[in-house]
């Protein structure tokens, strides 16, 4: 337990202090969430939603998410969601969504293409191997929009730009593809943030 403490707690020093990258970038907003679908995945499943560490206490004996239960508990203490997907007795999918204006994960949240109204980002999102292709991943998007959209409120996904599978989950779920990102800092200087937008009407805060 205490080494996986301390891997946790240098992959988050990691992404303070050294952040490099081009990703994908996707939004969703109440002018969109209009035409969501209502997904569900292909096996019976139930979604809950954490938000404070003590909540997380009893989720420490599934073995899917102890090792990293550093990590949750770190997130929730800045304020973020968790979100748990479980089928059966076993956790097969999580995610954690911040509210930027709270507490921005990785350096690129920064961008000014984050900023302005009420934003999230969803990150640290998985779906254990044997799960994938059940349309985990999307139904889980759709229930933290459906969360967190109300009026202003908007929330973002990001993706490696060569992770073309995950492209294709996230706007199954609703997200129109605004940009891309291209990003690299290190310690508290940041050598490269370039936005390109793409053709679409950028997202209404």
């Amino acid at each position: 337990m205490e080494l996986n403490a301390v891997l946790s707690w240098l992959s988050l020093l990691k992404h303070r202090f050294y952040c490099s990258g081009e990703k994908y970038v996707f939004g969703m907003s109440a002018d969109t969430l209009v035409g969501m679908p209502d997904l569900s995945p292909r096996i019976e499943s139930r979604c809950e939603v954490i938000r404070d560490p003590a909540g997380f206490d009893r989720q420490t004996s599934y073995p899917e998410i102890k090792k990293e239960i550093f990590k949750f508990k770190y997130y929730l203490r800045q304020g973020c969601q968790v979100y748990l997907v479980f089928h059966q007795n076993a956790v097969v999918a999580h995610a954690v969504v911040a509210r930027l204006n709270r507490f921005r994960p990785y350096s690129f949240a920064n961008h000014a293409v984050f900023q302005g109204g009420t934003s999230y980002l969803v990150f640290y999102g998985q779906t254990f191997p044997e799960y994938r292709g059940q349309g985990i991943n999307s139904y889980i998007l759709t229930q933290i929009c459906k969360n967190n959209i109300k009026t202003g409120e908007r929330v973002f996904v990001t993706s490696d730009w060569d992770n073309v599978a995950s492209h294709k989950t996230i706007q199954k779920a609703g997200f129109k593809k605004i940009g891309v990102l291209n990003y690299l800092k290190v310690s508290f200087f940041t050598l490269r943030a370039v936005f390109k937008a793409t053709e679409v009407e950028p997202l209404r805060s």
